[in-house]
C-alpha cells in the first residue's frame, strides 16, 4: 500500500506552523524501522524531509511500533478453534484459556529478560471470605479507553465487578473495575509462575497479591456525598474504583528504548486518601521524598494526574501529584545541536480539570481559582531507565523549561487536540540528543508556592488529568525538537 507523503501529525503540523514552515514542503520519507539499521532509524520514530534537502524531521512515539524483525505491531486478540485467545503481533506472545494467562517474551530486552522468558498467572479473588469466580472472557469490539483500537480488550464478569486485560503496543494492562462497593475487603491473588512478575499497583500487599480494604469504597462514597451537597464544589465521583496490574515489553535490549510516563503522589497527615486527612504544612509536604506513588507501568493506565489537594486543617495540604514524561531522544545522535522544541500534552475531557472553590470563615462561597501547568525537569533512578521510581518525587526541578499555561489555555483534549508548550532556553538545553529526556509536569502554583487555601470546604483537588502514552495513538504526549547536524544542516525531531 503506498505511503501518504503528506504531513498529518497534528503536533508536527503545529510546530511547522509556529516556525513558519509550509507543511506542503515537507514529505514523509522513512517509516518505523529497527535501530540496528543505524542513525535515522527507530522503532519509535517516523522521518520527514523538507524540499530544501537539508531540513529533516523525526516524529517519535512513547510506544514502540514495530518488533525486532521490523514488522508492525497490531495489538489484539484472536480466538482459535479450541476456545483459546491468542495475541496478534506484539512484543510478547500471549495465550488465554478461561482465566489462565501466559505471556512469553519474544526477544531479549532492556530488563535483562531472555527470548522465551515466561510468565503465567491465574487470578483468584475473594470478597470478604467468599471466593468469586468469573465468567468466560468476552472480546470487546472497541477499546473502552481509546476507540482507535479494536478487539484488543478481553473482559471477565465477576458479578459485581469486572476485569479487563488490554493490549497496546509493547504493553499488557490488567484492570479490575468496581462500579460499586462489592460488600467487603477484596483480595486478589495472581498465583504467578515463571521467569518474571507482573507490576502491581498501589494496593499491592506483596509481589503476588493486591488487597483493597472495604474502607476504600466507603470513604470514596463519603467524599462523593460531601461534594454533592455543595453546588460550589467540583463533583468527586466515587466510582468506578480501578485496580491495575501490567507487564511491559521492549523491541530490543537498547537502554534508550525505555520511554515511560507516570506520576508521583505524596500524601501528608492522617486519615485516608479520600476523607479526614488533616494534611501537613506546605513546607512539609512540598519537600517530602514521597510516601506513595503511581506508575503507569503497573497502575490504572487511563490518566496521568498533576494535582494539589487541600487538607482539613487551615493552610494544610494533604496531597501533591507530579507527572513525568520520559522520552527517547537518542535518534538525534551525539552530534546534533538542539535549537528549539515543543512539548505537547492532551488533557482529558472527563474530569480533566478541577478548579478550587473559595469560602470565607462563615462558609460563604466567594469564587474560585483555576489551576495552571508548568514544565520542569524530572529524572528516574530506576535501572535501565525503565520506569518511574518511588524515590524520585523530590527529583523534579523548579526551573521552568517552558512558559507556564493557565486555564483555559490547557485545552480539553479530544483525539488529536493538544496543548503545546514551547521550550525556552533551559528546556532546549535539557534535551539529550544521545539519550533520553525526562520532563516533569507540576501544577503551576506548586513551583512558586502554595495556592490560596480554600477555606471552609477542604479536601479539594486542584489540577489536571492528561492522557499518557498508554492511552494510545491520537492522545499520547509528544515532543518536537528542532536541531542541526554538523554536515547536513537543519532538521526537526519530533517525539510523541
Amino acid at each position: 500500500m503506498p505511503i501518504n507523503p503528506a504531513v498529518t501529525d497534528p503536533v508536527l503540523l503545529s510546530h511547522l506552523n509556529a516556525h513558519s514552515v509550509n507543511s506542503s514542503d515537507v514529505t514523509f520519507t522513512e517509516d518505523y524501522a529497527h535501530r540496528g539499521l543505524g542513525k535515522g532509524h527507530s522503532p519509535y520514530a517516523k522521518f520527514y524531509s523538507h524540499s530544501d534537502r537539508k531540513t529533516k524531521y523525526m516524529v517519535s512515539s512513547g510506544l514502540p511500533m514495530i518488533d525486532n524483525s521490523g514488522d508492525p505491531l497490531t495489538p489484539g486478540w484472536s480466538l482459535n478453534g479450541s476456545g483459546v485467545y491468542i495475541s496478534q503481533k506484539n512484543l510478547m506472545t500471549a495465550t488465554i484459556q478461561g482465566s489462565d494467562v501466559e505471556l512469553v517474551v519474544r526477544n531479549a530486552d532492556v530488563l535483562g529478560r531472555a527470548a522465551g522468558a515466561t510468565l503465567g498467572f491465574t487470578p483468584r479473588v475473594t470478597v470478604g471470605s467468599v471466593v468469586v469466580t468469573p465468567s468466560a472472557p468476552t472480546l470487546l469490539a472497541t477499546d473502552p479507553d481509546n476507540s482507535a483500537y479494536n478487539e484488543n480488550v478481553l473482559e471477565w464478569n465477576y458479578g459485581t465487578f469486572k476485569r479487563q486485560l488490554r493490549q497496546v503496543q509493547g504493553r499488557v494492562h490488567g484492570k479490575w473495575i468496581f462500579p460499586a462497593n462489592p460488600g467487603g475487603d477484596v483480595r486478589i491473588t495472581y498465583n504467578q509462575t515463571g521467569d518474571y512478575r507482573l507490576k502491581l499497583g498501589e494496593y499491592a500487599a506483596n509481589g503476588d497479591e493486591e488487597f483493597i480494604p472495604e474502607s476504600v469504597f466507603l470513604d470514596a462514597e463519603a467524599l462523593q456525598i460531601a461534594t454533592a451537597a455543595n453546588s460550589n464544589l467540583a463533583p468527586m465521583p466515587a466510582y468506578p474504583i480501578t485496580v491495575g496490574d501490567s507487564a511491559t515489553f521492549y523491541p530490543d535490549a537498547h537502554t534508550e528504548t525505555s520511554s515511560y510516563d507516570g506520576f508521583h503522589q505524596v500524601t501528608g497527615g492522617t486519615g485516608t486518601y479520600y476523607v479526614g486527612n488533616a494534611g501537613v504544612s506546605w513546607t512539609a509536604i512540598h519537600g517530602s521524598t514521597g510516601a506513595h506513588y503511581y506508575d503507569w507501568a503497573f497502575d490504572d493506565y487511563s490518566y496521568l494526574r498533576i494535582n494539589i489537594r487541600s487538607g482539613t486543617t487551615t493552610d494544610y495540604w494533604n496531597i501533591i501529584e507530579r507527572g513525568t514524561i520520559a522520552l527517547d531522544t537518542s535518534g538525534l545522535g551525539a552530534g546534533a545541536a538542539v535549537t528549539g522544541g515543543t512539548l505537547s500534552i492532551c488533557r482529558q475531557t472527563s474530569y480533566g480539570i478541577t478548579h478550587m472553590s473559595l469560602f470565607d470563615s462563615y462558609g460563604n462561597y466567594t469564587g474560585y481559582i483555576s489551576p495552571g501547568m508548568s514544565v520542569v525537569s524530572a529524572s528516574s533512578s530506576t535501572a535501565g531507565h525503565a520506569a518511574i521510581n518511588r524515590g524520585d518525587y523530590d527529583a523534579y526541578g523548579t526551573t521552568l523549561l517552558a512558559p507556564s499555561k493557565a486555564f483555559p489555555n490547557v485545552v480539553a483534549g479530544s483525539s488529536g487536540t493538544y496543548t503545546n508548550f514551547a521550550l525556552n532556553a533551559a528546556g532546549i538545553a535539557h534535551i539529550d540528543p544521545a539519550g533520553y529526556s525526562d520532563f516533569g509536569l507540576r501544577e503551576a502554583s506548586e513551583v512558586v508556592g502554595p495556592p490560596t487555601w480554600p477555606g471552609y470546604a477542604s479536601n479539594q483537588n486542584f489540577g489536571y488529568t492528561i492522557h499518557p502514552a498508554e492511552a494510545g495513538a491520537t492522545t499520547k504526549p509528544k515532543l518536537v525538537v528542532e536541531y542541526t547536524l554538523p554536515a547536513t544542516g537543519k532538521g526537526f525531531f519530533g517525539m510523541m
